[in-house]
């Protein structure tokens, strides 16, 4: 009979070999309930899903253009001047691909839910249908490209970006970026858009911060 769990067994001879500590395990076969874990999950039993993939990438044009400086040696220490030619843009591309066996996968809707958002293209592709390995279940696939575009962009995009979710997570799961995770140090130090390349004056009049003909913000 095995010791109890924990128990220190006592060696008659502790030179030729340690005493050891002995625990048992117990093990419990059967299915655990999915709200026991706080799951985030929709529960769908209607087919099965084997792919399901959303990319949402934004483009944000400021509509700034850097134009050389026709003087050979440039203007008040510059050889370059910024326009702005018209108010910023921000586009928002939603593309998702959705394989399920059984039946259509879900499909996410584009009209928006967003009165700032305004669909501009939807471009869906169906590929031709498959059998699973079974040699019965459809295998059914399609992907589509959402284009919107938004009516105030701003200049901070990160406050308009979700991160996209499949059909099985619900909507309790946190899905916007918080300001504080939006750090200024991680790409550019303090101060380093200014600093000059070794042999090269500073910008007297730095973009944002002066105020001569070539660079009116």
């Amino acid at each position: 009979m095995p010791p109890p769990a924990n128990q220190i067994i006592n060696n008659p001879n502790p030179a030729a070999e340690p005493q050891t500590n002995v625990t048992a395990a117990t093990v419990t076969i059967g299915e655990v309930p999915i709200e026991d874990q706080n799951a985030k999950v929709v529960e769908n039993s209607d087919g099965v899903d084997v792919e399901y993939l959303v990319r949402s990438r934004y483009e944000f044009d400021g509509r700034r253009h850097m134009l050389g400086i026709s003087s050979p040696g440039g203007f008040l220490n510059k050889s370059v001047a910024f326009v702005q030619l018209s108010a910023p843009t921000l586009l928002w591309l939603a593309s998702w691909t959705a394989a399920r066996i059984g039946r259509p996968p879900d499909v996410p809707d584009p009209v928006s839910q967003d009165p700032n958002w305004v669909l501009l293209d939807v471009i869906p592709e169906v590929p031709q249908m498959v059998l699973a390995r079974d040699g019965v279940s459809a295998w059914y696939r399609i992907s589509a490209t959402y284009v919107y575009g938004h009516q105030a962009p701003g200049s901070n995009v990160f406050a308009l970006m979700q991160f996209p979710k499949p059909p099985w997570i619900d909507g309790s799961v946190p899905r916007v970026i918080p300001a504080d995770a939006i750090k200024p140090d991680i790409l550019m130090g303090a101060g380093g858009g200014q600093q000059a390349a070794p042999g090269v004056p500073p910008n007297p009049n730095p973009v944002g911060g002066g105020g001569d003909f070539w660079t009116p913000w």
